[in-house]
């Protein structure tokens, strides 16, 4: 109900200051909540919202095309000064950005069009040719109207939700500015506004009635329109980079087991990046051809979330600590904890990195098989926890058990969760893997890579790659669904010192810069949701896609597309 009434107490407080008569201009408004209402139940339409064409965009079309139709007197505007053009231009961008925004965030393939049509409605709202006195603005009005109508029926829009459908609304509902004294010098040419209110007996605009309007814009429009500042092109470098060294660890890791297996690729770029002003020479180049420069690293970690990328802690020999400005470098560029232990005393050593590892994985990862070496003087070590909220939640009271097909021979039973919804599926028929898309908190979003029976994960974890990944992401389409997927918790550190070598970072190793890289990370999937979250029922049951075979585990964010987890699952009932 609240998506309803906030553009009805936006037009009330752009109309206010203008008009002294409400009722007229609230009519027409009054018709449109009511019909929304009326069909919001079923979001506009049995099958979803733009699922089905047809009975969606009928209705739009029609109140879009009688709304700006309200008649409109525009005979006692005679010019329009500088400042009364000032704010139908600052409501209009205020406006149109949320919706490019929000259209961009929720339609799974943009095309060059979706960016067009808003550009379209501000050009028809705000630099068509001027009226002839007296001359209702009925062409003008149907233009925006077929504009908008088009936005809504346009092919292939997936996701449009109701709330950007609202902004169009609010667009061709944003009042006219006032007319100014009529004077020497030139005219301005009309602002062709379709708009709710009459113009006439207002002299000048107040400086209180100039705030109202902008404050309720930027305090209703802007919690729609995920208004982040986007990421630079050297954070973005850096979030590819940092992906793609990640997949090439896993698969390093990986081919040394076939088992569970799940690591924080965000987090071991991380910690081996603030090495890198450590390190000179051979082994400075081994590491910035993998991983980059450091620069950007500030930037991708406030684009993602500090607390989203892990925590980082440099545990060091006594007396090689790195100096004061260093040190503050590193806690502060990297968010690093620097700790100074001896490693002469291996059990005290190994206490101290065991106790940081469980802080930071809220005591679920037991360290095992870490090696030191003869004379150890730095260990990095990385950790993050991640509990998967989803934005469409499994329903806890369906969970059940069911058959896990681990290989040909062997079958587990495990809580298999159930939620259905509107989901974004792809398939590659080259490796014979489906890809699943599932909504996170924070920005992210889980890809679940499903090989067809029969097809081993060795071949889907060799093809992995940031671009095979944005190519997958880019052929989503959404679809109503039944999910079923296994309830379980990855609990793992893993040494990559071995790792590491097999991607050729060896000469920080000879040198002993750097003795052993360590990182902890944890996955718990299970029914909790994010806030907010709903799933969705239907007349007809949708297709059900079970997760009952092994399968692959990304968490993206997607914004940056930064890898902050990346899990092989083969058995669910193992750690």
């Amino acid at each position: 109900m609240r998506s309803l009434l906030l553009p009805l107490l936006l037009v009330l407080a752009l109309v206010c200051p203008w008009s002294r008569s409400l009722l007229p201009p609230l009519l027409p408004l009054l018709l449109v909540l009511a019909l929304v209402w009326s069909r919001s139940q079923s979001l506009l339409c049995p099958s979803g919202f733009c699922s089905c064409r047809s009975c969606c965009s009928w209705p739009w079309s029609l109140l879009l095309l009688v709304l700006p139709l309200v008649p409109v007197s525009v005979s006692e505007v005679s010019a329009l000064s500088l400042r009364s053009l000032l704010l139908p231009l600052l409501l209009v961008l205020l406006l149109v950005l949320p919706l490019v925004l929000v259209s961009v965030s929720k339609v799974s393939a943009l095309s060059l069009r979706f960016l067009l049509l808003p550009l379209l409605l501000v050009l028809a709202l705000v630099s068509a040719p001027a009226a002839p006195a007296g001359l209702p603005l009925v062409p003008v009005s149907v233009l925006v109207s077929v504009l908008v109508s088009v936005l809504v029926s346009v092919s292939k829009v997936s996701a449009l939700s109701l709330r950007s459908l609202l902004l169009p609304l609010l667009l061709v509902s944003t009042p006219a500015a006032p007319a100014a004294p009529a004077g020497p010098g030139p005219s301005l040419p009309l602002v062709p506004v379709s708009v709710l209110v009459s113009v006439p007996e207002v002299s000048a605009l107040s400086l209180r009635s100039l705030l109202l309007p902008l404050l309720l814009v930027l305090l209703l429009v802007c919690p729609w329109s995920r208004a982040q500042s986007l990421p630079g092109p050297e954070v973005l470098d850096c979030s590819r980079r940092w992906s793609d060294f990640g997949i090439r660890l896993f698969r390093a890791a990986s081919s040394q087991s076939d088992q569970n297996l799940v690591l924080s690729p965000s987090g071991a770029a991380l910690s081996l990046s603030s090495v890198l002003e450590r390190s000179a020479g051979t082994g400075r180049e081994q590491l910035q051809r993998l991983l980059g420069t450091a620069e950007p690293v500030s930037g991708l970690r406030a684009a993602v979330g500090e607390a989203s990328m892990g925590g980082v802690a440099w545990f060091v020999a006594q007396g090689a600590e790195p100096d004061d400005a260093y040190r503050k470098s590193l806690e502060q560029d990297f968010g690093a904890d620097v700790r100074a232990v001896d490693f002469g005393s291996r059990p005290d050593a190994l206490d101290s990195i065991q106790r940081w590892v469980l802080e930071q994985t809220q005591d679920r990862v037991t360290i095992r098989d870490l090696e030191l070496g003869a004379d150890p003087q730095l260990l990095l070590t990385s950790a993050l926890s991640l509990q998967a909220r989803f934005s469409v939640p499994f329903n806890a009271s369906l969970t059940a058990p069911e058959r896990f097909f681990v290989d040909r021979y062997r079958t587990v039973m495990v809580p298999m969760m159930t939620t259905s919804g509107r989901f974004f599926l792809a398939y590659d028929r080259t490796l014979k893997t489906g890809i699943l898309r599932l909504g996170l908190d924070r920005g992210r979003a889980a890809l679940l890579l499903l090989p067809d029976d029969g097809v081993h994960l060795s071949g889907l974890e060799e093809a992995l790659s940031h671009e095979q990944i944005s190519v997958w992401t880019r052929a989503l389409r959404k679809t109503r669904l039944e999910v079923q997927l296994p309830r379980f918790a990855l609990e793992q550190s893993s040494v990559l010192r071995n790792s590491l070598q097999r991607l050729q970072v060896t000469q920080v190793f000879a040198d002993n810069s750097l003795s052993q890289v360590l990182n902890a990370a944890v996955l718990i999937v299970d029914e909790t949701a994010a806030q907010g979250g709903v799933a969705s029922t239907f007349k007809t049951a949708p297709p059900r896609l079970t997760v009952n075979r092994p399968f692959l585990l990304a968490v993206v964010h997607e914004a940056t597309g930064a890898l902050q987890l990346i899990g092989r699952i083969v058995d669910p009932t193992g750690k």
